[in-house]
């Protein structure tokens, strides 16, 4: 996986760009993300630490620099898709998963409220059971939806929360992160 890249090339590349998630590209070598953050991530990994991810499919929603979609992938997942809205993300996405040799699949460019619209084509393509439509639909959603870094960012929340809800099953895993600002406190 990521064979083609020498060590120092990759710590070239990731010096020229600008990060918000640390990315561990190699043993070592990991993007610099945002140091604030971290302590936020870190308890975001815990509370997901009970859920299973082998052979499970997950969508990962507003995915910035892909560090939530690459661990689920990393974690055993059968199929990731990862979306955000930001368009210039993009590249830096791209990096990791060429360096990671990631099967990751990308869904930039597309805003949240049109999200289901994007992923009804990409439900339908995956004809490893075939079924007739809308069932084919329905089979292939996904069972695990990460929710990070976009409530707060949105002006209808609970669309985002319904056009999640369309594209997964009812027995889905869904979990979402609050701002930065919501877990600290003012110590005087």
């Amino acid at each position: 996986m990521g064979g083609r890249w020498t060590d120092d090339e990759i710590l070239a590349e990731i010096s020229k760009r600008t990060w918000y998630h640390k990315i561990q590209l190699r043993p070592g070598i990991a993007t610099p993300g945002l140091k604030i953050l971290e302590p936020l991530w870190e308890s975001t990994r815990k509370s997901r630490a009970h859920i299973n991810y082998a052979g499970k499919r997950v969508l990962d929603i507003a995915s910035f620099d892909g560090m939530w979609a690459f661990e689920a992938e990393q974690l055993g997942a059968s199929l990731v898709v990862a979306t955000d809205c930001m368009q210039p993300l993009y590249s830096n996405f791209e990096l990791c998963k060429d360096i990671l040799g990631s099967k990751v699949i990308p869904m930039y460019n597309v805003s949240p409220y049109n999200l289901w619209e994007g992923l009804k084509v990409l439900l339908m393509d995956d004809f490893t059971v075939p079924l007739p439509f809308p069932q084919q639909i329905r089979h292939n959603l996904f069972d695990i939806v990460q929710h990070t870094g976009l409530l707060y960012h949105v002006r209808d929340p609970l669309w985002t929360l319904r056009k999640r809800a369309a594209s997964s099953r009812q027995a889905d895993i869904c979990f979402w992160r609050p701002p930065a600002s919501w877990t600290t406190t003012n110590q005087k």
